[in-house]
């Protein structure tokens, strides 16, 4: 499915889009198309493990970009956090997420949830500061976005056959292959227990592994461990 925006180059940007920089200039470029003043989008992937919102954050369009994210206390992260996970279905706020307030600077928020086929999961906030927008607007700018973040989904890594998999999710996949115990991989990486086992939760879903033994084979037969 191609974009609406044939007409203004958006399309051909996409087409290119290889990094992070080619994404943030689509998003960029898609946001001036339809009115919105900033976006973000996070990769929800592992965020039990990393709940730092700049850690998670994919492409900020904030004042100091993912930096900004820093500033969040705790309790607000987490809130943001436990927000973005249950998000199942485009979401229009009536003002921006508590914690993003002060840098998005509008009246609004929309929240974009995508999922991919391998269950990794993106989510997109754009600042709005339209009162209202006409339905087809709507439509076209989710519709656009989504595409993008499909896109950007598999430039990460996050929607391909053979997932990307993280340093520390490799190193945990192999001491698990070795016959290591959670607790002992936690020994030897200066893990805790629940971090290891956040990793190979993490691990067996990219891989759609039943059990760990099944993770350990599937891991082998696809080249992430030798």
């Amino acid at each position: 499915m191609s974009l609406n925006l044939t007409d203004d180059g958006i399309e051909a940007e996409l087409n290119r889009a290889i990094n992070r920089t080619d994404f943030f200039r689509v998003f960029r470029m898609l946001a001036d198309r339809y009115g919105f003043l900033s976006f973000t989008v996070f990769e929800l992937t592992g965020m039990k493990v990393e709940p730092r919102l700049d850690r998670i954050c994919l492409l900020a369009d904030l004042p100091n970009g993912r930096s900004s994210l820093c500033e969040i206390v705790p309790e607000e992260s987490q809130a943001l956090l436990d927000e973005l996970a249950s998000l199942r279905r485009p979401a229009f706020l009536p003002a921006p997420p508590k914690a993003l307030a002060p840098f998005m600077a509008c009246r609004r928020a929309v929240m974009i949830p995508m999922t991919a086929q391998t269950g990794e999961r993106l989510v997109l906030v754009l600042a709005d500061d339209l009162e209202t927008r006409p339905e087809a607007d709507v439509a076209g700018a989710v519709f656009d976005f989504l595409q993008a973040l499909q896109k950007l989904a598999v430039a990460e890594g996050l929607d391909a056959d053979t997932p990307r998999f993280r340093k520390r999710e490799i190193e945990v996949v192999e001491w698990t292959a070795e016959g290591k115990t959670s607790s002992e991989i936690a020994l030897l990486l200066g893990l805790s227990e629940y971090t290891v086992n956040e990793y190979i939760g993490s691990a067996m879903r990219k891989l759609e592994a039943l059990n760990r033994i099944h993770l350990v084979t599937k891991a082998i037969r696809v080249g992430i461990i030798s």
